[in-house]
């Protein structure tokens, strides 16, 4: 079973992770910058898990990257 959780930025600005096997935070949590929210599922991937990550704004998909900040 995957879960999913919408977090609002406001601004009409959403971030939508999926493909978790848990979540860890509950529906209205606020939550800040290196909370950890979910854990990925990895029953099928060798390498580790994966999560999947889309940002809407305005109504409209946009880049995640654009949100990113660069190591």
């Amino acid at each position: 079973v995957t879960g999913t959780i919408v977090i609002a930025h406001g601004s009409e600005t959403f971030s939508i992770l999926g493909n978790l096997a848990q979540v860890l935070v509950e529906p209205g949590q606020w939550v800040d910058r290196g909370d950890v929210l979910g854990a990925a599922d990895s029953a099928d991937i060798p390498t580790g898990g994966r999560v999947d990550w889309a940002v809407v704004q305005n109504g409209y998909r946009v880049d995640p990257l654009r949100f990113t900040v660069p190591r």
